[in-house]
């Protein structure tokens, strides 16, 4: 089965899901998510989510999530 495709659009926000050296795209945070409760289960390690704008990140480990960072700073250019 082949992992699914992402769709370019500037109003998408996508999420990496990174285990080892290996890192898969999806388009939705419930794609992604799944994804790496299922490889970290398979593969007894951690597993880390992404959003493509850096403004959170999930570690999961054994298929539970261990820790989750959202950032609330603003991203983007500064405003003076």
């Amino acid at each position: 089965m082949s992992e699914p495709a992402l769709e370019s659009t500037s109003n998408s926000t996508a999420f990496s899901v990174v285990y080892g050296s290996e890192t898969l795209e999806y388009a939705s945070r419930e794609e992604a998510v799944s994804k790496a409760k299922s490889l970290s289960r398979e593969h007894n390690g951690r597993v880390s989510v992404e959003r493509n704008d850096g403004a959170v990140s999930m570690q999961f480990t054994n298929g539970h999530l261990d820790s989750y960072v959202y950032e609330l700073r603003e991203r983007g250019s500064r405003r003076d």
